[in-house]
């Protein structure tokens, strides 16, 4: 069995077509000294925010554009994220100049940046004793980036599928209908969310649609779930954002069918073709 787990410019090993250029993060972390705690500590509390909480600044640059900002001791953390092709600078730059302008931030202790790969996972995650995983796999929460976590859970798919005297595509087979819906229809949020203006982003959270519930679901990788208070609230808060209401609404119903499509994954390759056609029309994007 051969794993290719090489990410976005690796092997290939699978024959995947390119990833188009908006569907690519730039992402960035780094880890600063705190040059002024008293500074650090105004700055915590203008967002209301406690040492060791994650403040996350979404959309600041408008669609899919997210900085994340924890203070942790003589230490802050800096995570960010941007889709260059869609105009913005890259979430290197972001992070850069979010530090530079805050004289409360000191010099950077360590950090990195790469390219992150969006969209839904790819159809073919094993063929032969080929299997891919990770980034090679897309196997990428989409809605903010995480792919470290994912990439975990397939190595370990994998791993038990082979030690349960399985083969490659019970990999495949197994890691599609269990997790593969939920990163696609996040991917199809992701799209949306992409689209939007900060202004539109700010009517959609002060709506009501996305609130803290849905949010925190979404940050651990699940669903929202549809509680009676939620629910009874929702005609309100479609009315309160306007025009956003229409496309999220229809990026729900196609979310919905993607889960219903990834947990009838073909076992048997020939299939695949019809349903990896069914899940382009309803998501949208290559797979």
């Amino acid at each position: 069995m051969i794993a290719d787990a090489s990410g976005v410019a690796g092997l290939n090993l699978l024959g995947a077509p390119p990833i188009p250029s908006r569907d690519l993060c730039a992402a960035a972390q780094a880890v600063h000294a705190v040059a002024d705690p008293s500074g650090a500590r105004a700055f915590l509390s203008e967002y209301g925010a406690r040492e060791g909480d994650t403040l996350c600044f979404a959309g600041l640059a408008g669609g899919y554009s997210i900085l994340n900002v924890s203070v942790h001791g003589d230490e802050v953390s800096l995570l960010t994220g941007t889709i260059p092709a869609d105009g913005h600078q890259s979430g290197r730059a972001l992070l850069e100049g979010f530090a530079a302008e805050r004289g409360w931030i000191g010099a950077r202790i360590f950090g990195g940046h790469r390219a992150i790969p969006l969209g839904r996972p790819r159809d073919t995650l094993a063929r032969g004793r080929v299997v891919a995983l990770g980034d090679a796999a897309r196997q990428v929460f989409s809605a903010h980036g995480s792919g470290i976590g994912p990439g975990m859970v397939a190595a370990r798919t994998l791993a038990d599928a082979l030690a349960d005297g399985g083969r490659v595509e019970d990999y495949a087979v197994g890691w599609m209908r269990r997790h593969g819906g939920l990163f696609a229809a996040y991917d199809v949020f992701r799209r949306f969310s992409q689209s939007l203006s900060p202004m539109q982003l700010t009517r959609l959270m002060r709506s009501g649609l996305m609130d803290a519930e849905a949010t925190a679901a979404g940050m651990r990788q699940r669903l929202p779930t549809a509680s009676v208070g939620r629910l009874v609230g929702m005609p309100a808060a479609l009315r309160r954002a306007g025009g956003v209401s229409g496309p999220l609404a229809a990026a729900g119903a196609r979310m919905a069918g993607l889960l219903a499509l990834y947990a009838r994954y073909p076992r048997a390759a020939s299939s695949r073709a019809r349903w990896s056609a069914a899940v382009t029309a309803l998501h949208g994007g290559a797979g």
